[in-house]
């Protein structure tokens, strides 16, 4: 079974329509169409509604909302919820709900269904409960699942919940499939994991592959292949790509290649672009971009972003910003923001502020931060502190640190500090390192050594050199002199000049000319004396 959607063209049984040809998904084929249109153009009601249900579909409504009056009249049934999605379709939401409220008061389960969609659209959920329990009581599983769906879509999942257990107790596998995705969302991972496992066993592709993305984000790689062959045994072409990417992570890139390129064959943009990686990576640019080409051309957002990608790394920025602007148009927010960064680069600033105000105002964080960070370059520190702080209540870290930035700027301190706080909080290096010399500066040493033992963890070399620096001028004992020298030591080794011009220094003052040469060598070209 489908997920469930869209009018109802269901199948009739009359005379002139007993031989209607169907086409392998159980739908009308499309060689009946014209017999369809011939019978009800002769006035048969079933013929009528069938044809009004079409014409919803390709989107002749004012001939559909036609036929399905006529149908109705007639005394069709199913015609009168397509007369109501007609009406929706046309914007005429009266007119709808009154279609919906004489058919439901008939006991169309289908009309109460179209009614609880519009309450819930409007945002009246106590409205749309009234026509629940009929829904529930007529047991029809499809009705049960659309139904499950409008609940859960508009946010109430608590209610979503009965009808998909209903449509589990007639052994729907689309029932288990959603009742998973909320157990999922509401971190009860063992039941949901439990629930995608019977509806894959019943043939569901979707619940093997959720079941499968969850099982691999757990770490149960077993649990997670076994799902992904269920679906990719079935044909689905993102089981297979999804089997390559895990083949990937083994270090088996034979087989992940051989299951990319499946995927790829299959129309699988996610599969084409995996491999298009690996053959980057073996320095087969040329391979992908030609593997790439095609997809992006047909606007798919990840193999153009690729493209921008591969464009960039080989130095033709024109190529990159085109694609770049392919993927953009077609969605991808990270190759929008590759537009406006290779526009400010150019100097089209005005350029930059109109790709990052489009995406802040489609309210995307890295874009209200880019723009924020652009408008107070132009001078207009109000637009970009109001830009700043609406990506940080988005909870956006770099938001934070630039609000953090701009704070110790101003000479704030106290705000400076708590916005790099909730930024280092949420993993930010560069916030913890300036929080800590904020607080080295306020003559605050033992929180400043706190957060650059932090940034120093994430491998920052700058919070490894201030760390030592500082434990050296406090050190009181010899353990702490030797921590010290320790921490300068692991910074120069990360690349740090600071630190390796102070090893110089140290170790030229003890007379121990073995690391003095050794620390010499290692300063950047340039600084080398003789």
């Amino acid at each position: 079974m489908g997920e469930p959607a869209g009018p109802d063209p269901s199948g009739a049984d009359s005379r002139d329509l007993s031989q209607l040809e169907l086409g392998p998904d159980g739908r009308i084929a499309e060689s009946s169409w014209p017999r369809i249109a011939e019978c009800a153009r002769a006035g048969d009601p079933e013929a009528m509604s069938l044809y009004g249900a079409r014409l919803i579909e390709s989107g002749q409504l004012t001939q559909a909302l036609e036929w399905l009056r006529r149908a109705v009249d007639a005394g069709v049934r199913t015609a009168a919820y397509n007369l109501g999605v007609c009406h929706e379709l046309s914007g005429d939401h009266a007119a709808a709900r009154t279609v919906w409220q004489q058919a439901a008061g008939n006991g169309d389960a289908d009309a109460m269904l179209g009614l609880v969609r519009q309450c819930l659209a409007e945002g009246d959920s106590a409205r749309a409960m009234a026509w629940y329990e009929p829904i529930i009581a007529s047991d029809d599983v499809e009705l049960l699942l659309r139904l499950g769906v409008a609940l859960r879509d508009a946010g109430e999942d608590e209610a979503a919940i009965r009808p998909f257990r209903v449509a589990i107790g007639h052994g729907d596998a689309w029932g288990m499939t959603y009742y998973a995705s909320i157990l999922q969302l509401r971190g009860q991972v063992d039941k949901a994991v439990y629930w995608h496992r019977e509806a894959a066993e019943r043939g569901n592709r979707r619940a093997a592959l959720e079941g499968g993305a969850l099982l691999r984000e757990r770490g149960d790689v077993t649990g997670a292949e076994a799902l992904f062959r269920q679906a990719a045994a079935a044909g689905d072409v993102r089981a297979i790509a999804n089997l390559g990417a895990m083949a990937y992570e083994a270090g088996d890139l034979a087989a992940a290649e051989e299951l990319f390129r499946t995927a790829a064959d299959g129309g699988n943009e996610i599969g084409a672009c995996n491999l298009a990686k690996l053959l980057c990576e073996r320095g087969e640019q040329a391979a992908a971009v030609e593997l790439l080409t095609p997809l992006a051309h047909q606007h798919a957002p990840t193999a153009a972003a690729l493209l921008g990608d591969i464009s960039r790394e080989r130095g033709n920025e024109d190529e990159a910003l085109r694609w770049y602007r392919v993927a953009s148009a077609a969605g991808d927010q990270d190759a929008t923001m590759w537009v406006g960064t290779m526009l400010r680069a150019r100097g089209d600033l005005a350029g930059a502020r109109q790709v990052f105000q489009h995406g802040a105002e489609a309210g995307d964080p890295v874009a209200m931060v880019n723009l924020g960070v652009l408008l107070g370059e132009l001078g207009q520190p109000g637009e970009s502190m109001r830009w700043l702080h609406d990506a940080a209540a988005r909870g956006e870290p770099l938001a934070m640190y630039n609000l953090g930035y701009a704070y110790q700027q101003r000479g704030r301190y106290a705000d400076a500090k708590a916005w790099y706080r909730r930024a280092a909080t949420l993993g930010d290096t560069s916030a913890a390192l300036n929080l800590g010399i904020l607080h080295e500066s306020t003559d605050e040493p033992d929180e400043a050594i706190d957060w650059y033992r932090r940034a120093a963890a994430d491998g920052e070399p700058k919070a490894m050199y201030n760390l030592g620096m500082l434990q050296a001028r406090r050190a009181g004992t010899r353990s702490d002199v030797d921590e010290a020298e320790q921490w300068l030591t692991t910074a120069a080794e990360h690349g740090d000049p600071d630190a390796v011009q102070r090893l110089l220094e140290l170790y030229t003052h003890r007379g121990d000319t073995a690391k003095a040469s050794y620390w010499k060598r290692r300063r950047p070209h340039g600084d080398n004396e003789g």
